[in-house]
């Protein structure tokens, strides 16, 4: 608010940095908002095809519920409000789309009753949450604790942990081979810099690096047949 003295001359009171800083609190802390999140696997064509026909099952999610609770002061990207649809159906979907789009096999499906082989599986655990770190939390229990954060200490993070188990049977119903991907990243941030909403991009970063893995040892067991 601007003031005028004796000498017909405005006088300007800026905030100060600590009530800035207060004024960015609640926005730290309910400024997540959801976003739609969309799993998608995006990695490169195929080393080689499998000349053969793949249906790919719905996948079942079987990783942890607490995995898509939104922690104090942040999101997870698996809340109810994030998804358009169930988890196991997006992962599967995007599964497809990767497997035909980059000639893993020559043919893929969701719905082929005579396909040479068929693929299904567990989603195991898929975590990806953006909160505020342990000293986050702490430093909030007091003024001092609140200013400590213009020194660039990181108060958020966004962490992923992907793993995934995939089996492969041949139209018999004989065990061609079980695959497991799993990878785990994660990043922090400072008042500066706030990563929050690379969140989605790291977690389908770290989902297409699982599948990467699933992809390679697959490929592997047909160069030995």
């Amino acid at each position: 608010m601007a003031l005028t003295n004796f000498s017909g001359f405005k006088t300007f009171h800026p905030m100060t940095k600590t009530k800035k800083l207060f004024l960015l609190v609640p926005i730290l802390l309910t400024g997540c908002a959801t976003v739609s999140y969309i799993p998608r696997i995006v990695l490169d064509v195929s080393p080689t095809t499998i000349e053969k026909s793949l249906r790919i099952e719905k996948l079942k999610d079987s990783s942890p519920p607490e995995d898509r609770e939104n922690p104090f002061g942040g999101f997870s990207v698996t809340n109810k409000k994030a998804l358009s649809n169930d988890l196991e159906v997006e992962i599967t979907n995007s599964l497809v789309y990767d497997f035909q789009i980059n000639g893993v096999f020559e043919k893929v499906t969701k719905y082929d009753q005579s396909a040479d082989y068929v693929l299904s599986g567990e989603i195991k655990k898929f975590l990806g949450k953006s909160k505020l770190t342990t000293y986050g939390i702490v430093s909030l229990a007091s003024i001092v604790g609140i200013y400590t954060w213009y020194f660039g200490i990181p108060i958020r993070k966004n962490e992923t942990d992907i793993q995934l188990i995939l089996t492969l049977k041949d139209k018999q119903g004989k065990l061609v081979g079980t695959y497991k991907g799993m990878f785990i990243e994660g990043n922090k941030s400072n008042l500066y810099h706030d990563k929050s909403s690379s969140l989605y991009s790291l977690t389908n970063n770290a989902l297409s690096a699982a599948i990467a893995q699933i992809r390679s040892q697959l490929l592997d067991d047909f160069k030995k047949k």
